[in-house]
């Protein structure tokens, strides 16, 4: 009885997506600040709008709502 101990392995790497390791893809605005830890935060209280930026970039501002009177 013959025995053989082979082993077969793929001859080509595992491509991953394009996107893997790359910074998000929603930036700071206008009134928006950045953590230490990337998290976004508001400056001053307003209306969240998020905003394009080219053609797959995202921006989030903070505008302000003026006040009634």
């Amino acid at each position: 009885m013959l025995n053989l101990n082979l082993q077969f392995f793929a001859h080509k790497k595992g491509m991953g997506s394009t996107k893997n390791g790359r910074d998000s893809s929603i930036h700071p605005g206008l009134n928006v600040g950045i953590g230490g830890d990337d998290t976004l935060y508001a400056l001053t209280d307003g209306i969240l709008r998020f905003e394009r930026v080219g053609k797959d970039k995202k921006r989030a501002s903070v505008h302000p709502v003026e006040a009634q009177q």
